[in-house]
């Protein structure tokens, strides 16, 4: 039998001033005055029924707030150092107790002995949240963090530019969500790409093949970053972050849009190229 499909999520951090890759020729302050509650609302209208968000992402619990209805899951996020208190905190600021809460970018220090981890327990013991779990990076903390008993939901990179987290999730339960984000890495699966010519040039030939795909098959290359995704075992949630309509538009496209083949998916897996670091957004600060 085929696995399901995952389902689309749509992320909140793009929300941000100076996240991803910008646009050729944006202006940083254009892009803030994006509106956000109309996108959102948006998107629940074309079906999204999960919206990712984090105590600091600037207003995004205040905004996901206030688009709520019946049947939506929010999933937010707190710091490693994290209480009870500000658990409480974002929960005031969604206006309701979210579905999920992870502790932000956990590593496996943080899934040993961090205080967010007691603040998560309490937080699912007396109604605040229905999942907890961890938010990382790198197969190694992903990996470390499916393998914890208190965990239920673990986030983890992925694309097809750097499918290398996939193997963690060979260590998930049944009981386990897997939730994906970065699928467009962070711009770079996307026209925005051409702000980024160096990093672009470290893949380029992965690009390129994407690039073919795309046209032999009538896609845009992120709505086929995203189909694949979406087609991919062992995923639940696959998160889009959007910070314009006709962003929000390729993401719900894209989910609409007809499964991949079995020759397709594996064509574009081909194109993995986790060794190198434009593959990464976390390290493109590190190449500057």
């Amino acid at each position: 039998m085929t696995p399901a499909a995952a389902a689309l999520g749509i992320g909140t951090a793009t929300f941000l001033a100076n996240y991803g890759l910008p646009s050729e020729g944006s202006d940083p302050a254009e892009a803030r005055l994006v509106p956000r509650d109309d996108l959102l609302r948006a998107a629940l209208s074309g079906g999204v029924r999960y919206l990712d968000t984090a105590a600091d992402y600037g207003d995004g619990e205040l905004e996901v707030g206030r688009v709520l209805a019946d049947g939506v899951r929010v999933c937010t996020k707190i710091a490693p150092g994290g209480s009870i208190d500000l658990v409480r905190a974002s929960v005031e600021r969604l206006g309701a107790a979210p579905d999920t809460i992870l502790i932000h970018s956990a590593v496996r220090e943080h899934m040993r002995s961090a205080p967010a981890i007691d603040a998560l327990r309490e937080a699912r013991a007396c109604g605040l949240a229905r999942r907890i779990g961890v938010s990382t990076y790198g197969i190694e903390d992903a990996a470390f963090g499916l393998a914890q008993p208190w965990v239920d939901v673990v986030q983890i990179e992925y694309s097809i530019l750097n499918q290398s987290t996939l193997r963690a999730t060979e260590y998930a339960r049944s009981d386990q969500e897997v939730v994906v984000r970065s699928v467009l890495c962070k711009g770079l699966l996307t026209s925005r790409r051409t702000a980024a010519p160096r990093l672009a040039a470290q893949v380029q030939d992965a690009l390129d093949g994407i690039e073919q795909c795309a046209r032999e098959w009538d896609h845009s290359v992120e709505a086929l970053a995203i189909r694949f995704a979406l087609d991919t075992p062992g995923i639940d949630i696959v998160l889009v972050g959007v910070s314009s309509r006709a962003e929000l538009g390729t993401a719900l496209s894209a989910a609409a849009a007809p499964r991949l083949t079995h020759e397709q998916w594996h064509r574009l897996a081909a194109f993995d190229r986790r060794d190198a670091d434009a593959a990464h957004p976390e390290r493109w600060a590190l190449l500057s």
